[in-house]
């Protein structure tokens, strides 16, 4: 469909940013640093638009390697049995004062979850490039037991339920480059002022 438009991540100058409460140790934040995906945009027709993302779990980083190590060896996200996390999304709300939401599925193991995305700060930079950039940011929380992360673990371990919040929250800055016809479609667009 000519009005498609398809839209890889730079993961360079993407960002992918977890947070958790942990009640002993306060916030436990970090960043993942292998993941990647693509938006696929119909601009007749937009509340149609397509998501997919992926995350290696174990390219976790907190900014401190023991405390990374200790994630990585206690499985915080178990990512042993199963190394990637994904997201699909599958259709865009627009509410009031132009705000979006992202509708979609998250999966982890076995489980997936419903799970709604507020896009925020959306901008198409055309630049100097002859390929034009897609930018926005993008939150959600997730339930933890949405997802299989259940841990029946007693107190004295710093993984244990009792200890851990009830939500993780995810934040992104997204930077997407447009493919070659995106791109060949937006420069017509601007040559000759028609729909491509």
């Amino acid at each position: 469909m000519a009005s498609q438009e398809l839209w890889t991540i730079d993961v360079d100058r993407s960002a992918l940013r977890f947070s958790l409460r942990h009640k002993l140790l306060g916030e436990i934040g970090g960043q993942f640093h292998c993941w990647g995906g693509q938006l696929r945009i119909d601009s007749a027709n937009p509340r149609e638009a397509e998501v997919r993302i992926w995350v290696e779990l174990s390219s976790i980083d907190t900014g401190s390697a023991s405390l990374d190590e200790q994630i990585l060896r206690t499985e915080l996200f178990d990512q042993r049995e199963e190394p990637a996390l994904e997201f699909d999304g599958e259709r865009l709300e627009i509410g009031a004062s132009d705000r979006f939401t992202l509708v979609g599925w998250l999966g982890l193991h076995s489980f997936r979850k419903e799970i709604s995305v507020a896009v925020e700060d959306c901008a198409l930079d055309t630049g100097t490039s002859a390929s034009p950039r897609f930018v926005c940011t993008a939150r959600a929380s997730v339930e933890r037991k949405a997802l299989g992360l259940r841990r029946k673990r007693g107190l004295d371990h710093w993984l244990s339920d009792q200890l851990l919040g009830d939500t993780i929250d995810i934040a992104a800055h997204i930077e997407a480059e447009g493919s070659v016809a995106t791109a060949a479609r937006r420069l017509l667009r601007e040559a000759v002022g028609v729909p491509a």
